[in-house]
């Protein structure tokens, strides 16, 4: 007798087959192919992940004789990759490549493992933009799980692809996907006489970097805004000690918010966007400190005698969590400091 399972089902189950190794999620590098970055992208390797991924067959989709520029597909499968929880079938292997859910015959995509289904079709529409199409099908239960229409732009193609990969990723893990946001990164170029220090924001998979300050001193730790338009950072630029600055993404315009004796540091925003949690050492030991960005006054948080840095916030904002240091960090990585925002 036959069974019929639902992907709720298959979620749960344990692996029936060989997956790659992932074991855990790590960020390899940030490598750019080019010296020029305008022509330069990112490669972000994963060496890890999920070990039991979910097996997902994304078919080419038909272009309907359509040049298009921006293999749509391939982003979408890049990015399940990438995130370490999907294990995207070679579509060399695929035996037939269907556009809508009439046309696919279940049991082979069963047949090759595959729990999901991602089909889609490219047309020409008006004014020289284009009707794309998805449908995510549960290859098990024969059913279509998610699926919409949009009509994009030549320009806006790459980032279509990306929100489509951000509705299969909330559609079967439960929650939304970060692929249609960017990144920021500090990259080193030159020889070690004479570095330059860029400060680069991209599309979360690498592509399109731009870069938005460049210095001869170090820069570090940028962190993005809640509402992405501006980037908190450390430079070195005033040659004597570190300075926190805030910078606006879209205009470069930027101004200093601490510059004060001693360690200004490890900036994180608040979930509101109205303070940073920063790290100075103007007391004479590093600890941590609210920063209100609009009167600009510093209130310590923090009075330990380790090197408090890295603070993360809670959602809510109300706690700033602390990594471990010294003797604690050697019992357990997974020790933390909490700073409850009431602290004085």
């Amino acid at each position: 007798m036959s069974s019929i399972h639902t992907l709720r089902d298959l979620l749960r189950r344990p692996a029936t087959r060989q997956r790659r190794p992932l074991a855990g999620l790590l960020l390899l590098g940030l490598l750019l192919a080019a010296p020029i970055i305008s022509h330069a992208q990112v490669r972000i390797e994963i060496t890890g992940g999920a070990e039991a991924a979910l097996p997902i067959a994304v078919v080419p989709f038909a272009a309907d004789g359509t040049r298009v520029n921006v293999d749509v597909d391939r982003i979408i499968r890049d990015n399940l990759y990438r995130s370490g929880l999907f294990d995207p079938l070679d579509p060399a292997n695929f035996i037939s490549n269907p556009s809508r859910f009439d046309d696919v015959r279940f049991r082979n995509w069963r047949a090759l493992g595959a729990d999901t289904l991602v089909v889609g079709r490219i047309r020409p529409g008006t004014n020289g933009n284009f009707q794309v199409r998805y449908e995510l099908l549960d290859v098990y239960a024969g059913e279509r799980l998610a699926g919409q229409r949009f009509n994009v732009t030549p320009a806006g193609l790459r980032n279509l692809a990306h929100t489509i990969s951000d509705q299969i990723f909330e559609a079967l893990i439960g929650r939304p996907g970060g692929f249609n946001s960017r990144i920021a990164y500090v990259e080193e170029r030159g020889p070690v006489d004479d570095r330059q220090y860029h400060l680069v924001v991209a599309e979360a998979d690498g592509h399109r970097p731009q870069r938005i300050l460049q210095s001869a001193e170090p820069l570090m730790s940028p962190d993005w805004s809640p509402d992405g338009e501006r980037l908190a950072y450390v430079s070195f630029e005033s040659g004597r000690s570190s300075q926190i600055f805030v910078q606006e993404v879209a205009t470069s315009e930027r101004q200093v918010v601490a510059s004060f004796a001693g360690i200004n540091g490890a900036p994180a925003w608040s979930p509101d966007g109205e303070q940073l949690a920063i790290t100075l050492s103007r007391g004479g030991n590093p600890d941590i400190y609210l920063l209100d960005l609009e009167s600009g006054e510093p209130r310590q948080l923090t009075r330990h005698f380790g090197i408090d840095t890295e603070p993360t916030w809670s959602p809510d904002g109300q706690t700033i969590y602390l990594p471990p240091t010294g003797a604690a960090a050697r019992r357990s990585t997974r020790w933390m400091w909490q700073a409850a925002m009431s602290s004085a």
